[in-house]
């Protein structure tokens, strides 16, 4: 971070709860846009997400984000309103249930052109080289992609030898 200065951070599973305050997460330089805890787990213990932000740079959160019907995601509007980008932050639990599966599908199909969709989506049986799955859950999430005109733009794996975390326009 001191070396690159990132203007944006995305951050996924940080395992914060109510007992973590925002100083303890604090970072120089940067405002914590974005603090949702995992609230249905004992303590934070998996998931949550947080965005932090340049303090040089515009930015807002979406009050009626439309996230609310899936466990953990946000939207952050970043930039002047003449030209702002909006990014949809979100962590998918490997253990997540039909219900919230299907919440992040409706989501994802209802992003907007200048929206980049970031985060840890734990679907370990997509092959994105020849997008294909090797599970109904993956194949949905796929069809919401390419009815949508969705591209994911992470070639490399990121947990082992599968590509979970994601950067979707």
């Amino acid at each position: 971070l001191k070396n690159d200065r990132p203007k944006v951070i995305c951050c996924t599973e940080t395992w914060t709860h109510d007992d973590v305050s925002d100083g303890e997460l604090s970072v120089d330089g940067y405002t914590i846009a974005v603090r949702k805890n995992r609230g249905d787990t004992t303590k934070g213990r998996g998931g949550g997400i947080m965005v932090y932000i340049s303090e040089d740079l515009p930015w807002s959160v979406e009050d009626d984000d439309g996230t609310s019907n899936f466990n953990q995601a946000a939207y952050v509007n970043i930039g002047n309103s003449g030209s702002s980008i909006r990014l949809l932050v979100v962590y998918r639990s490997p253990n997540s249930s039909q219900q919230n599966n299907s919440a992040l599908n409706d989501l994802l199909s209802r992003v907007t052109v200048n929206t980049v969709v970031v985060g840890d989506f734990n679907y370990p049986n997509i092959n994105w080289e020849n997008h294909s799955a090797s599970d109904p859950l993956g194949r949905a999430f796929l069809d919401v992609c390419d009815e949508h005109l969705l591209t994911q733009h992470v070639h490399f794996p990121t947990r082992q030898e599968n590509i979970l975390d994601l950067i979707v326009s």
